[in-house]
Formats: structure tokens, sequence, C-alpha cells
């Protein structure tokens, strides 16, 4: 959201984003979940976001000046999620560093736990082919 022209993000991207980190924690195989899995999984991620006025939903309207209309899908189509107040953004610009810096060691460490998931995975492949 902080990176995109206008601070704000379609409503399908931030679902399908939601839905690949709750899958992400479900863990859920191999097989990659469908776009509608994603956003059905999201669905109620930016619900409970947009409760607590973490995130808002702007519809498309002729009469907002500070976004435009190319910002959308088109009229009638998603809204789009942007923060809930000017106080919100400026806030979430002072975090980025902070966030950017903690999501980078977390992938960090998930690199070796992916590594030692394909090599017991290849393990148990040689296994099955030896007996």
């Amino acid at each position: 959201m902080l990176s995109s022209q206008h601070f704000a993000v379609p409503q399908k991207a931030m679902l399908e984003l939601l839905g690949r980190h709750d899958y992400a924690l479900d863990i859920q195989g191999d097989k990659m979940p469908s776009q509608t899995q994603l956003r059905s999984a999201g669905q109620k991620i930016l619900k409970g976001l947009v409760k607590f006025n973490v995130l808002c939903l702007r519809p498309y309207s002729d009469w907002a000046l500070d976004i435009p209309l190319q910002a959308y899908s088109g009229p009638g189509e998603w809204a789009l999620v942007t923060p809930p107040s000017a106080l919100a953004l400026y806030c979430l610009k002072l975090m980025k560093p902070d966030l950017v810096t903690c999501l980078t060691e977390w992938k960090q460490k998930q690199a070796p736990k992916a590594q030692q998931k394909e090599c017991k995975e290849e393990r148990k492949e040689e296994r099955k082919e030896g007996f």
C-alpha cells in the first residue's frame, strides 16, 4: 500500500495478499490455492482490519478528488483499501522501515525451514524407491 502511487490497493489484490498470508500460516501442503480461495481466506481478515479501523474501504465516487478513476478497476467495481486517515498513513510511513526489517528477518528464518522440509520429502521419496 505504501509503495502504490495513491497509497491505496484494489480490494481484490488486498484480499489475495491477506489470503496468501493466511494460507502460509495454515500450511496447506504443496497445492497452490486458487484466487477465489485466496480472496475467501482474506475476506475475514480484511473485515476485521476494517472493523477495528486499521484499514478502510473506499468505493468509487465521482466526488473524490484525491484518488483518480485509474486507481480503481472501474466504476462500480471493487473498492480500494486505504489507511483510515492521513495520520494513519503518516504512522505507516514511519513504521515501514521497521516492518521491512522484521519481514526480512522472518523470511531469512523461514528459508532454512523450507529447505529442511524439502530434504525430508526427498528422503521419504528415496526410502519409497528403495523398498
